[in-house]
């Protein structure tokens, strides 16, 4: 069987006119959706001082630099957003992404070339009350001599249900170390020498 020259155009045409045609529908379900939902920016986002450094020492040790096996430093707290709120009703949810950029540096009395380190992400309402948190852990491998390692861990996502009374400025995102009693304190100790 042979096709004509003018046959493969007409073919063509029609191909390309109903791919036209699946785009333009597709746009226009969004460009309907978006109007009709409501945007909303991203909650805020905080990293408290007491837990964005987390400083581990060798057993039987002091607490001087020649003691430290690792620290790791919170960098920042990365999020997508997508909400889905209806304009009229304002209700819906937010469907938040959230990953957090964690710098990690071997310590002089490391000798394991790892470390584990365990952090938090929590979401607070606006009286500061923890509504969710969940606990992860971290291994880091210092293998090769590398003295540090700078990670953006894998997203997590959350959904924030969203009311006429309660949007995005309800929510705050917290994320920072799990760290013991004497972390915290040397955490403190040192923020308040460095004048934080």
């Amino acid at each position: 069987m042979t096709f004509s020259t003018r046959s493969l155009r007409r073919g063509r045409k029609w191909v390309f006119l109903s791919l036209l045609l699946i785009v333009v529908t597709a746009c226009s379900s969004v460009d309907n959706l978006l109007k009709k939902s409501l945007v909303l920016d991203c909650p805020d986002i905080s990293i408290p001082a007491s837990t964005a450094n987390m400083v581990s020492f060798k057993d039987g040790g002091g607490q001087d630099l020649t003691d430290v096996l690792s620290e790791g430093i919170v960098r920042d707290i990365q999020m997508e957003c997508i909400s889905q709120v209806d304009k009229k009703t304002r209700t819906g949810n937010m469907d938040i992404n959230v990953r957090i950029a964690l710098e990690v540096n071997r310590g002089p009395a490391d000798r394991s070339l790892k470390a584990t380190l365990p952090y938090y992400i929590s979401i607070a309402n606006r009286e500061r009350k923890i509504l969710y948190r969940e606990a992860f852990k971290l291994n880091v491998d210092f293998s090769g001599n590398r003295s540090r390692v700078q990670v953006l861990t894998e997203p997590v996502t959350y959904v924030l249900p969203i009311t006429e009374d309660i949007d995005n400025t309800y929510y705050t995102v917290f994320a920072g170390f799990i760290v013991s009693k004497e972390q915290l304190e040397f955490n403190r100790a040192r923020g308040k020498a460095l004048g934080r």
